[in-house]
């Protein structure tokens, strides 16, 4: 099982390998199974949402919010 820490850890080398941006802040909410990781909580539109497995750590969605 890994730790929110490391979800965002996850979550900013995803955005790094997908040329996407990995700006603060960033919240990291979830579940029993997934961790969801949101950039610039402080802004609409834009935001990069990755969903990382609890159990495992595996990258399951990516996607960017559009403007």
């Amino acid at each position: 099982m890994i730790s929110r820490a490391e979800a965002k850890e996850l979550a900013r080398a995803e955005c790094e390998r997908q040329d996407m941006p990995f700006a603060e802040p960033v919240s990291v909410s979830g579940g029993p199974l997934y961790f969801r990781v949101r950039t610039q909580t402080d802004r609409r539109g834009g935001n990069v949402s990755v969903q990382v497995q609890r159990w495992t750590g595996r990258v399951e969605v990516t996607g960017v919010a559009p403007r």
